[in-house]
């Protein structure tokens, strides 16, 4: 339906398939950088805390970022929102308890 309104408008929006580059043609290489920077961030603080199951995520959602914007949907902004508030609210909770 989606498709059908922007055929009718006479816009065609395309996609790289691949989150990092979306993110570099959109917004520059410094965009891409940032989402880089944060997923490494999080694969070094879980790394420290030997979590495993995290890091698990994060490669889960990093391949999945390699063949599909997921961030150019809703729901992809959701589903990273979600996990980073997920994975920082365990990180909190780990540290509380040491």
């Amino acid at each position: 339906m989606i498709l059908l309104q922007h055929q009718l408008q006479g816009k065609n929006y395309l996609n790289a398939h691949n989150q990092f580059l979306q993110t570099g043609i959109a917004i520059g290489i410094f965009g891409m950088l940032v989402l880089i920077w944060v997923y490494l961030i999080l694969v070094i603080r879980f790394l420290n805390r030997k979590q495993w199951w995290l890091i698990s995520i994060l490669i889960i959602s990093t391949i999945s970022m390699m063949f599909e914007a997921m961030l150019e949907r809703q729901q992809g902004i959701f589903y990273f929102v979600f996990m980073i508030s997920l994975m920082y609210a365990s990180i909190k909770k780990i540290s509380n308890k040491v």
